[in-house]
Order: structure tokens, then sequence, then C-alpha cells
């Protein structure tokens, strides 16, 4: 799923996402202001899609905070992609 350039989309409509798409494997918003930490916590929580989830983009989402590789896993046990601002 791809949100990449989205300008106006931010945690609320992640947490959508997460709540309805929960097969979802691949996620990527690449730069968009609006996503928080906050997103990785409604992606994780339980019945979402964050148990399947093994590829989260989240490059240029300069306000995503978590980048430890053991913190993401404990959230996505499946992730074996991550992106993040560097």
């Amino acid at each position: 799923f791809l949100l990449c350039r989205c300008v106006q989309v931010g945690d609320p409509a992640l947490a959508v996402v997460a709540d309805c798409c929960r097969e979802l494997e691949l996620l990527s918003v690449f730069g968009l202001l609006g996503v928080t930490d906050a997103t990785l916590d409604a992606l994780a929580k339980p019945g979402r899609c964050g148990a399947k989830l093994t590829t989260l983009d989240v490059h240029g989402c300069r306000n995503v905070k978590r980048q430890a590789d053991e913190e993401l896993l404990k959230l996505f046990p499946k992730l074996t992609c991550f992106t993040h601002h560097s």
C-alpha cells in the first residue's frame, strides 16, 4: 500500500488503514510529514496489520523517532525491511 507524498495524510488516516487493512504486508508513507510514532502504535495494536507487516517505509517522515531494530521487531515481528529518515 503506497501513500507516498500524499501531504494531507497523517496519523488519523493511517489508523484507519491499520484497522481496515489487517492483511497489509507492505506500507510506504515516504515523505509524509504528518506521520509520527502514533502511526507505528496504531499499526501494532492487536488485531491490526502489525502482525503481518514485513516492509515499512517511513523515509522522509521526520516525526517518526522509533528506529531501533529491537523495538521495531517487538511491534512488527515479521518486519524484514524498514526504511527511515536518517
